[in-house]
C-alpha cells in the first residue's frame, strides 16, 4: 500500500471466539497479553455474516487463515499458514478436504453492533466455527427484526469420549431507537469491506481467481415464526 493509501484498519474493537471446552466466548487483549470471556447476557444486531476459514496445522506447527468473502459461489478463498509454507486456492468443494487436511475449519465470522441498556455501542466481531457454528445455523431470526442475545446458557455436546459446551442464543425485538445506531455502523463496515476488496486486488491482481462452490445451506427463513421472540429487550 502506498502512504497515500495505507492499509485499511478493521473497525471492530474485539473479536470473539468460541471455546468449547470451557463454554466461553473470549477475545485476546493485546494489553493485557491475556484472553478476556465474554460478559453475558451479550446483546447485538447483526450487521453483516461472511465465511473464512480458521484453524491449526500440525504439519506446520501454526495456525492457517484465509480471507473472508460474503459468498461463496463467486468468490475465492485463499487459505494461507502463518508461518508459510501452505498456500490452497480454489473452489470450496474441490479445496475443503485440502484444508481440512491441513486442520483448517469452515468459520462463520459474524460482525454485529453489541448494545446495552446504558446506551454504549460498539462493533464486534464472532468468529464461529465446530459447535459454535452449528448451534448458529440451527438459531433463526430475521436480521431487520430481531436483536440476537448470547444467554451464557449452555447445553451439552459429546463426540466419542469427548464431551464439549454449546453457546445458547435467543431473539428479542429490535427497537426502532436502534436503527439509526445500525445503519450508520453498517454504512462503516461496508465502506471498510469495499477498500478491503480493492486493496486485496491490487496486491493480487495477477493471480487467477477463480469462483467458488458453496456447499453450506442457508436458513430456509420460512421454515419458523417470526412473530415469535423472547420478548421485548429488557432495557
Amino acid at each position: 500500500m502506498s502512504f497515500s493509501n495505507p492499509t485499511v484498519q478493521n473497525p471492530c474493537t474485539k473479536f470473539y471466539e468460541y471455546k468449547g471446552d470451557t463454554g466461553v466466548f473470549q477475545y485476546y487483549d493485546k494489553e493485557e497479553k491475556k484472553n478476556i470471556p465474554l460478559s453475558t447476557p451479550c446483546y447485538f444486531i447483526v450487521l453483516d455474516e461472511l465465511s473464512t476459514i480458521k484453524g491449526f496445522s500440525d504439519r506446520l506447527n501454526c495456525g492457517i487463515y484465509s480471507n473472508e468473502v460474503h459468498s461463496l459461489n463467486n468468490e475465492t478463498l485463499t487459505v494461507r499458514s502463518f508461518k508459510g509454507g501452505m498456500k490452497i486456492v480454489g473452489k470450496y468443494a474441490d479445496i475443503k478436504d485440502a484444508i481440512k487436511g491441513e486442520g483448517g475449519k469452515f468459520t462463520k465470522s459474524i460482525y454485529a453492533l453489541r448494545v446495552d441498556d446504558s446506551g454504549e455501542s460498539e462493533l464486534i466481531n464472532f468468529q464461529l466455527s465446530g459447535a459454535a457454528f452449528q448451534a448458529w445455523m440451527d438459531f433463526t431470526f430475521k436480521q431487520q427484526l430481531h436483536v440476537v442475545c448470547i444467554t451464557g446458557e449452555k447445553k451439552e455436546g459429546k463426540k466419542g469420549k469427548v464431551t464439549y459446551s454449546i453457546p445458547v442464543f435467543a431473539r428479542y425485538n429490535l427497537k426502532e431507537s436502534l436503527v439509526p445506531v445500525a445503519v450508520k455502523m453498517d454504512k462503516v463496515l461496508q465502506d471498510y469491506f469495499q477498500k478491503r476488496k480493492e486493496q486485496a486486488y491490487e496486491k493480487e491482481e495477477a493471480a487467477t481467481i477463480a469462483p467458488v462452490n458453496d456447499d453450506i445451506p442457508d436458513q430456509d427463513d420460512d421454515a419458523y415464526d417470526s412473530t415469535k421472540t423472547d420478548g421485548d429487550l429488557p432495557f
